[in-house]
C-alpha cells in the first residue's frame, strides 16, 4: 500500500512538470482507466475507492481539458452513482454514495460554468 502511494506521488510530481497538453492526455487516460475499472467492478462491489479517485481526477481535469469531454465523463459517473443509489445498500454505503453524488453534481455545475465562459 505504501509503495503505491509513493508511485502515485511521483506520478503527480512528474505531471506538474510536463506541458499542459501532455498533462491533459495523462489525466484523460487515468480517467478512462478508472472508468473501465468501475465498469468491471460495478456488478460486484461499491468501488468507493475508485469513485474517490475519479472525483479527484475530474476535479483536476476540468481546468486542463475541454469542458465537453469532462462533462460527459462526470455525467457518466453521476449516472452510475444514481444507479447504485437505487439498489439496496447499507446506511454507511448510501451516505457515502450521496456524498459522491453531491461532489459529482458540483463538478457538473463547475464544468458547465466553464463551458459558458
Amino acid at each position: 500500500m505504501e509503495e503505491t502511494k509513493r508511485r502515485d506521488a511521483v506520478k503527480l510530481a512528474g505531471l506538474a512538470m510536463v506541458a499542459p497538453a501532455t498533462a491533459a492526455q495523462i489525466l484523460e487516460e487515468a480517467a478512462a482507466e478508472a472508468m473501465e475499472f468501475t465498469r468491471q467492478a460495478e456488478a460486484t462491489s461499491l468501488g468507493s475507492g475508485t469513485l474517490d479517485l475519479a472525483v479527484t481526477e475530474f476535479n483536476r481535469a476540468y481546468s486542463l481539458k475541454p469542458p465537453g469531454k469532462v462533462f460527459d465523463a462526470v455525467l457518466d459517473y453521476r449516472r452510475k452513482v444514481g444507479r447504485f443509489l437505487k439498489q439496496d445498500r447499507t446506511l454507511p454505503q448510501e451516505r457515502e454514495l450521496r456524498g459522491f453524488a453531491g461532489w459529482l453534481s458540483e463538478l457538473l455545475d463547475v464544468v458547465l460554468c466553464g463551458e459558458a465562459e
